[in-house]
């Protein structure tokens, strides 16, 4: 069933973003590129060395895809979940 729903997501996404997930831990600001999802679509992150970083819950961002919307960091062995509501 999720991989349906992850199948129908992408037939409706909005396309490629240079979206990141920007964390502040101990001192530090972690930046990660980052899926963004919604319960209708679905955004790309773009991969390539040359590629920006917007912030995932850029106003912009949240105007597009709803205010439910999730940041996904895919890590090595996971996938971490980051709610861009405020």
């Amino acid at each position: 069933m999720i991989g349906l729903r992850i199948a129908q997501a992408a037939r409706r996404s909005i396309g490629e973003a240079l979206a990141v997930r920007r964390v502040n831990q101990r001192g530090r600001t972690i930046s990660r590129r980052c899926f963004i999802a919604s319960e209708r679509k679905l955004i790309l992150p773009a991969f390539g060395a040359l590629t920006g970083g917007l912030d995932a819950a850029h106003p912009e961002i949240i105007r597009a895809v709803g205010p439910n919307a999730q940041a996904l960091v895919p890590l090595s062995d996971r996938l971490l979940r980051f709610p861009l509501a405020a």
